[in-house]
């Protein structure tokens, strides 16, 4: 077991808005001055709209009196206010969408670095693919609640108030009416918010397995074209695609169901208004351009209204995207990350005392291991695959947590040390080399806390035997790296893995199966070089190889969960 207590990503419950406040305000805070200028164009587009359908009102009448000094009056300002209400919705439409980039910005940075320090085992259990499409298209879909969406909300909630208020000031009796249809909106409210929850939820679901699983496919190319298997590993795509499809189109018309009954309310009582309004003015008690305003206000309460409501329900929607998001949030980062004590330079005493440790319960890879490496001492690991070898290492490297026992660097408990400075001087070199996307460059710079001359970097890649390499004009060392550094050979991502660890300059030094892909004769000279560069140094070696493990000072094998010092 890893001993971690970040669990696994379960069903989130759906947030509260308190909660979802408090959330999101640190992000809010920096933009409350734009946030401000959006409030003030809402609040004043939201006032100036309730003149336009009276404003529009004077216009008609006087247009069906032909009076025509006032009719151009009356036409002039109906434009103006119609003109203005636009560069208003422009203005909050331009802040809203800069507000919301900025911001979905600072959550993707402020994630992304939330699950950098989380441990080894979280990414094996859930998959990289998997945690980069929660970390996108989660924030992705959540900017509804800090943008457009929510302004919309509170825009929406103000014009409904206003026009109300307006059709109390034209009739009130149709005022009273329209009053007593408005709760058949938080009916349909009520009855279809849980649902889109749970599709919003199994949709942002969805999509991060399939994340998962085209960034395994990708990354497994080479397997799936030497096996044939392209075709059938389509068909899984497929069917996760058509998953996806079929989410969607679940939410489509699940959103379809509640804008057809949103429509049904407001299309009754425009006509029931419209056919009142044809004989009140054939009676001779309305105007034309009363009915006129009327219909308006009529729009300035149900329009709001249907997009409340519709705005509410995306709310609910989207707050399972944020209830995912604030689940990484709350992931504890590994133990003393960055508190503890700091390591220093490092003799190289390395302890294991009675260490058992497992992936699963009940399953024991170790059990009781203790065994000693002396500061300066060439230790070589073997045993059968499988064995729980890289598992010491991972143990050595705080990946993992011992379920008994303790692990002593210098005489001191590992977890007492702080662990992004412990890491940093204990290097490690696996069996193909490991890197990032980047230059060249950056990825041999990976882990240097202090700055290196060009001339030392020269030296370096020249002292692993790239230089002849690395100078070609096809191959500049700022070059981009492919990815997983596929325009280099193996034996070469080696050397470029070496040369990463010299410019480091650990105290520790794990050799984990480095030279399994070599030939015997790379495989020698570049262990050579290794020990003699590294003399010194603790140097724990993890290979098969006879001729590799011939070179330590001492060996160590691991059998059954067990260490035997041959």
């Amino acid at each position: 077991m890893d001993g971690n207590k970040n669990s696994g990503l379960s069903e989130p419950p759906p947030p509260a808005a308190g909660e979802l406040f408090t959330f999101l305000k640190p992000y809010l805070r920096p933009h409350a001055w734009r946030i401000a200028g959006i409030g003030a164009l809402l609040l004043f587009g939201a006032s100036f709209a309730y003149l336009e359908p009276l404003v529009q009102r004077q216009f008609i009448n006087t247009l069906t009196a032909l009076e025509r000094p006032q009719v151009w009056f009356w036409g002039i300002l109906t434009v103006l206010t119609g003109a203005l209400l636009r560069l208003c919705a422009a203005g909050e439409s331009i802040g809203e969408n800069s507000i919301g980039a900025r911001i979905t910005m600072t959550l993707k940075t402020r994630l992304s670095r939330r699950l950098l320090d989380l441990p080894v085992s979280f990414f094996h259990r859930h998959g990289s693919g998997y945690l980069a499409g929660r970390l996108t298209r989660d924030i992705d879909e959540m900017q509804f609640l800090y943008s457009a969406g929510m302004t919309g909300i509170l825009s929406s909630a103000l014009r409904l108030l206003g026009g109300l208020a307006l059709l109390f000031v034209l009739d009130w009796r149709v005022g009273a009416v329209v009053v007593l249809i408005l709760p058949l909106y938080l009916l349909a409210y009520r009855k279809f918010r849980g649902d889109h929850y749970r599709v919003g939820l199994a949709v942002s679901e969805a999509n991060a397995a399939n994340s998962r699983t085209l960034q395994s496919t990708f990354s497994g190319i080479r397997l799936l074209k030497s096996s044939a298997a392209e075709e059938k590993r389509g068909e899984r795509l497929g069917r996760e695609f058509e998953q996806q499809m079929i989410l969607r189109i679940r939410r489509f018309r699940l959103g379809c169901r509640f804008r057809v009954l949103l429509r049904v309310i407001p299309g009754g009582c425009r006509g029931a208004l419209l056919l009142a309004g044809v004989w009140m003015i054939l009676e001779g008690r309305w105007t034309l351009g009363g009915l006129w305003a009327l219909l308006r206000a009529l729009d300035y309460v149900f329009t709001p209204s249907q997009l409340l409501c519709g705005g509410l329900i995306q709310f609910h929607s989207v707050s399972a995207a944020a209830a995912r998001v604030m689940q990484l949030d709350r992931l504890l980062p590994e133990e003393n990350l960055e508190n503890g004590v700091e390591p220093g330079k490092l003799e190289g005493r390395i302890e294991f005392r009675h260490v058992s440790f497992g992936y699963l319960p009940g399953v024991p890879v170790l059990r009781d291991l203790s065994f000693e490496l002396r500061p300066g001492e060439v230790v070589a690991l073997c045993g059968p695959s499988g064995g729980g070898k890289s598992t010491i290492a991972g143990l050595l490297l705080r990946f993992f947590r011992p379920e008994s026992g303790e692990i002593l660097i210098d005489g001191r408990p590992a977890g007492e040390y702080r662990l992004r400075a412990l890491r940093r001087r204990i290097g490690y070199i696996g069996q193909t080399g490991e890197f990032l996307t980047g230059t060249l460059a950056a990825n041999l710079l990976l882990g240097v806390d202090r700055p290196v001359p060009e001339t030392r970097l020269r030296e370096v890649i020249g002292l692993v035997g790239l230089g002849a390499r690395l100078n070609a004009p096809e191959c500049d060392r700022d070059a981009p790296l492919e990815e997983n550094g596929v325009n280099f050979s193996v034996g070469e991502r080696i050397r470029l893995a070496v040369a990463r660890e010299i410019l480091r300059d650990p105290d520790i030094l794990i050799l984990d199966e480095t030279t399994a892909s070599l030939d015997g004769e790379t495989e020698e000279k570049l262990m050579d070089f290794l020990l003699e560069l590294l003399a010194g140094r603790t140097v724990l070696v993890i290979s098969h190889r006879e001729s590799t493990l011939r070179r330590a000072q001492r060996r160590l094998e691991l059998k059954e969960g067990r260490i035997y010092e041959k």
